[in-house]
C-alpha cells in the first residue's frame, strides 16, 4: 500500500482533483467510499460528478448544530446517483 501511495503521489503531482478521484476509483473500484463532515461538500460533489453513486459516510463528530443534520440530508439527496 505504501508503494502504491508513493507511485500515485508521483504520477498525480499537480493533477486536477478530478484526475486524482478517477485514479482512486480505478484503483479501488467499488471498495471506496467518501467520508464527509459538514465542511467536505466540495469533495463529495466532485466525486459524485466523476462517478455517481459512490457511498458517502457522514462523520457525526457530536459538534454539529441541530440544523446541520437537516442540511446534510438535503445535500446528499441532491447528489447524482447511479441509474
Amino acid at each position: 500500500m505504501e508503494r502504491l501511495a508513493s507511485q500515485a503521489a508521483e504520477a498525480l503531482a499537480g493533477a486536477p482533483a478530478a484526475d486524482v478521484v478517477r485514479w482512486a476509483l480505478d484503483a479501488f473500484g467499488n471498495r471506496i467510499c467518501i467520508t464527509s463532515s459538514m465542511t467536505d461538500a466540495v469533495i463529495v460533489h466532485l466525486v459524485s460528478q466523476v462517478r455517481p453513486g459512490v457511498d458517502v459516510v457522514f462523520l457525526d463528530t457530536g459538534y454539529h448544530f441541530r440544523g446541520d443534520h437537516r442540511h446534510q440530508g438535503r445535500g446528499v439527496r441532491r447528489l447524482p446517483s447511479e441509474t
